[in-house]
């Protein structure tokens, strides 16, 4: 008897997929991203501040460009109005009439940069009084200049002594501005510098950190990975070897059953045997008893006997031997041995109709190429057929047909029944079961399905060995 397959145990923990293991280097990758995005918002902070330094740093840039260009007029303004007053040239006044255009715009640009941010203790008004006054001392002294031409009055020099002290007084003024500006823009650019040495170490660090949580969460997930590698090779490692344990057992039990068709296959030979020599004890022992009683009441005078008894006494004669007769063709058909399966299904066909009214058609070809077990076999099966389709199916007609068909024998049982199926299911029903054992173990295939036009069809195929006989035999329906 073959042993039942045990499951194979595991060597190691089943492999899970699940997120609990993967929640270590899914934390480190969190931790890695929001490092990321923390860098990134320093970042943009710095940025906004090196922005807004930059900014200022042109500001003061732009401050002390204009206070150049504004004390450049002023000088141009100088020059101008003392040229013109010492020569009385008109080509002197250029400088100082491009100035007086200039100086009023320089004024108020240089208010819009600076004027909050004087050093003390002076103040914007003051400053734009002190540079107006200078405008005022130099017109006066070319309005002198031109005075003097026309009435040739003496030139009164107090207007230009007075104009070098102003002018002395505003170049301190935006030494002291410029001064102011460059140490601003050192400050602006030292605080860039600063902040952008903060956020390059912030960066640094930001990465570094980022980078050894990834390392680690990717350690984690290789570790992850080859475990579950070592996991999958236990497990192919323990399929393999349920494979081929199955397959062992599989064959095995293909061995069994071997055995076990073997065993019935001799089984049912020595069944039939039994059965044939059964036939021949009835037919030969009670037979010839009855047919030795008849023959010695046959020789007797007819008064040896009461008036009456025999008569009784010879059909119950009769009836033992027909009995003795029915009992010898169910257990081994005589005909099946003598002339062979076609005419056994057609005596077979005719005790059916005489005794149910259910009409039989035989037609059988090339029957001569079954062996003599596929020949019993298929009378056996068609004795229990016909026997279902008289309990269960209320047929009226059944077809019995046979022919080869690609080095097989096609057999066929239609009927007109109620179909499908012709044994319904009971409590040990082991006809439809039986009839596909015997058709098996002779290596064929036996199938149970509803006919094309209704009632039910078993179908049975029988390979047939490579001898074959030409001739064509043919039955014509049963009477």
């Amino acid at each position: 008897m073959v042993a039942p397959i045990q499951p194979m145990p595991m060597p190691l923990p089943r492999l899970r997929h699940s997120l609990r293991e993967l929640l270590p280097a899914l934390a480190l990758i969190g931790m890695a991203a929001l490092v990321v995005l923390a860098a990134a918002s320093y970042a943009r902070a710095v940025l906004a501040e090196v922005t807004t330094l930059t900014d200022q740093r042109a500001a003061a840039y732009r401050g002390r460009l204009v206070l150049v260009e504004t004390l450049s007029l002023f000088k141009d303004l100088e020059t101008g109005a003392r040229g013109y007053f010492i020569t009385g040239r008109e080509s002197y006044l250029e400088p100082y009439e491009l100035a007086r255009r200039e100086l009023p715009g320089r004024q108020l640009l240089l208010g819009n940069l600076l004027g909050a941010q004087l050093p003390p203790p002076w103040t914007w008004p003051e400053v734009l009084a002190l540079m107006n006054q200078r405008v005022t001392l130099a017109d006066r002294v070319v309005q002198q200049r031109r005075d003097w031409r026309r009435s040739a009055l003496p030139m009164e020099l107090s207007a230009l002594e007075e104009g070098r002290q102003v002018m002395d007084r505003i170049r301190v003024l935006f030494d002291q501005l410029d001064l102011q500006q460059a140490t601003r823009i050192n400050d602006y650019t030292a605080q860039v510098a600063r902040a952008r040495a903060r956020a390059d170490l912030w960066a640094s660090v930001a990465a570094g950190c980022a980078t050894l949580l990834l390392l680690a969460a990717l350690l984690l997930l290789l570790r992850e990975h080859l475990r579950r590698l070592r996991l999958a090779q236990a497990l192919q490692e323990a399929n393999t070897g349920l494979d081929r344990e199955v397959a062992a057992r599989t064959a095995e039990l293909a061995q069994a059953n071997a055995r076990l068709a073997r065993f019935a296959l001799e089984e049912n030979r020595a069944v039939e045997a039994e059965r044939r020599r059964l036939a021949r004890e009835v037919h030969d022992q009670i037979g010839q008893v009855f047919t030795a009683i008849q023959l010695i009441c046959a020789s007797l005078p007819a008064s040896a006997f009461p008036q009456g008894q025999a008569r009784g006494l010879e059909r119950a004669l009769e009836l033992g031997i027909q009995s003795t007769r029915r009992i010898t063709a169910e257990l081994r058909p005589p005909l099946l041995d003598d002339l062979g399966l076609l005419a056994a299904l057609q005596h077979l066909a005719q005790q059916m109709s005489a005794v149910s009214g259910l009409k039989a058609e035989v037609d059988l070809a090339q029957a001569q190429r079954l062996s003599a077990e596929q020949a019993l076999a298929l009378y056996r099966v068609t004795q229990e057929a016909l026997t279902n389709v008289q309990r269960h199916a209320g047929a009226q007609q059944v077809r019995i047909r046979g022919e080869v068909v690609d080095e097989a024998y096609r057999y066929e049982i239609a009927d007109d029944g109620v179909g499908p199926g012709i044994e319904p299911t009971r409590p040990g029903a082991l006809g439809l079961t039986g009839m596909r054992e015997r058709v098996a173990l002779l290596g064929g295939r036996c199938s149970i399905e509803a006919g094309a036009t209704g009632g039910t069809r078993v179908c049975i195929v029988l390979p047939l060995s490579a001898t074959s006989d030409p001739d064509d035999d043919h039955a014509h329906p049963a009477s």
